[in-house]
């Protein structure tokens, strides 16, 4: 990682890979409730991101914003960040199943994922000058020496 990347940054871009890679074998699962954690898991992982632009950039976001509000409010002062009907598809998803009960559709989330890898990556070197593929989830590791020898052999 760069100088210019803060530890707390760092460590969001890490929860993103981590949240995106918890999605992958809970989408994979041919049943209903494993879908609708893997969009809630992707959801989270978007989250987790913005708040990292959000917060490397230092761009002012009213106290009470939602998620699509990230598009604007960047926009204002940078480049509008990509995907913003993939996202408000996403987040539409997610309020049908949080707050409606609506299970999604399963081959809809399915088509998310790669997708959204896409738009975690494109948006990480976009603001933030950070490649995501580059990241190891071997630094989420707490123990010194597991993480090391995990390092070396990557």
């Amino acid at each position: 990682m760069t100088n210019s990347v803060s530890p707390d940054i760092s460590k969001r871009l890490l929860y993103v890979k981590y949240l995106l890679s918890r999605a992958k074998p809970a989408n994979a699962d041919r049943n209903d409730l494993s879908v609708a954690v893997s969009l809630l898991l992707i959801h989270d992982a978007i989250e987790m991101l913005m708040l990292a632009v959000v917060e490397h950039l230092q761009v002012p976001m009213p106290k009470k914003w939602d998620f699509m509000d990230f598009w604007t409010e960047i926009g204002k002062h940078h480049t509008e960040p990509p995907q913003r009907i993939l996202m408000d598809a996403l987040n539409n998803m997610r309020v049908g199943l949080k707050h409606k009960g609506n299970l999604p559709n399963p081959h809809r989330v399915r088509d998310l994922l790669p997708r959204i890898e896409v738009f975690c990556e494109d948006v990480a070197k976009m603001y933030i000058q950070i490649d995501l593929a580059e990241l190891s989830l071997a630094d989420l590791v707490a123990d010194d020496e597991v993480r090391n020898t995990l390092r070396k052999a990557r």
